[in-house]
């Protein structure tokens, strides 16, 4: 009786695992799933020599909302006031793939604390994101390889 009811265990744990594993594979339109995103140094991600980005220190978590078209709409958090080379630093713009990404200020203080884009896209995807940093007075130039897993 115990090793029929281990068994009986063991399957309904593997059944429940796997149902689960399709929640968010599987994710109804209109539905938002979270992400990790990263950002490398442009050329890097995908290689030996792969290195994240100063401005990686300004991503944060990210949701991805699939929409009718088939297409999503995903939103990066970002940090305010992050350091990029020892100075505080917020970001100022972003291009996502040739296209200017929105900037949000969800707090209403004066400093984006996201951005969003539309993209067709599976996981991981590897995206090139040109981004200005604002770093005190000085306006920082850099373009990256944005990873969203």
């Amino acid at each position: 009786m115990k090793k029929l009811f281990k068994k009986l265990t063991g399957v309904v744990l593997a059944a429940t695992m796997i149902m689960a594993m399709g929640v968010t594979a599987f994710a109804a339109d209109g539905d938002v799933t979270t992400h990790r995103a990263v950002l490398y140094k442009e050329g890097t991600y995908g290689t030996d020599s792969q290195v994240e980005s100063m401005g990686n220190d300004a991503i944060g978590e990210t949701h991805v909302q699939e929409n009718s078209d088939g297409t999503f709409t995903v939103t990066v958090g970002l940090v305010e006031d992050f350091k990029a080379y020892g100075i505080t630093s917020n970001m100022k713009s972003i291009i996502v793939n040739g296209v200017l990404a929105t900037m949000l200020d969800q707090n209403n203080n004066g400093k984006y604390d996201a951005f969003q884009f539309k993209e067709s896209m599976a996981f991981p995807q590897k995206l090139t994101a040109s981004f200005t940093i604002k770093a005190s007075l000085m306006p920082i130039k850099a373009t990256g390889d944005l990873v969203i897993y």
